[in-house]
């Protein structure tokens, strides 16, 4: 499993993979990789954060992250935990959730599905529209999805990449074809055959 296998969209391919290419966490420089409104909660030790990648059929998604980059909650100090408890009051209070669910991601990603090797913890409010979706394993199916909707975004990213539009795709002035937010799993009817990818960075 790479890390990238957990990204969602084109976008958060994109991002996430400039960011492992350059040996950096997305989660290490909230201030530097989050839109300022979108930063609730600004402690000495903790950020409070709406989502950049909500899930489906989410009302509201926040994220509690760590200054430090750490893996287990076992490695914060007294400040950390106090304001992770600031920083969930914030969340809930800016975003209305009136209930739901908390989620942690901590260790390595293969055990928890995620994109980001950097504790985190989710908070979040369904919409009750549907299932929503926080999985630490998935089924042989959907991996096989992941690998195919990682190889695809890595197909687009090539291309944007010989054109030179990556850095205009970053600043949002360059919409490539198939959408920001597309979600190439969409495009599979049924998992294709298990060819592996050609770019596996961790």
């Amino acid at each position: 499993m790479t890390l990238l296998e957990g990204c969602r969209t084109l976008e958060q391919y994109i991002r996430t993979r400039i960011m492992y290419e350059r040996g950096e966490c997305n989660f290490c420089d909230v201030e530097a990789n989050w839109d300022p409104d979108d930063i609730v909660f600004a402690g000495m030790f903790i950020w409070g954060v709406r989502s950049q990648y909500p899930v489906d059929h989410s009302a509201a998604h926040g994220l509690i992250i760590p200054r430090r980059h750490i893996l287990r909650v076992e490695d914060m100090n007294d400040g950390e935990w106090t304001e992770l408890r600031e920083a969930r009051e914030m969340i809930c209070e800016e975003f209305d959730i009136d209930g739901g669910g908390f989620f942690e991601r901590f260790g390595e990603a293969v055990y928890h599905r995620g994109s980001v090797e950097h504790w985190h913890g989710n908070i979040v409010q369904p919409d009750l529209s549907g299932e929503v979706r926080l999985p630490l394993a998935k089924s042989s199916q959907e991996l096989v999805l992941d690998v195919a909707r990682a190889e695809a975004f890595h197909v687009a990213y090539f291309r944007m990449s010989e054109e030179g539009k990556v850095e205009d795709f970053l600043a949002g002035t360059y919409n490539p074809p198939e959408g920001r937010h597309w979600d190439a799993r969409s495009a599979f009817s049924e998992a294709p055959e298990d060819q592996g990818t050609s770019w596996h960075p961790c």
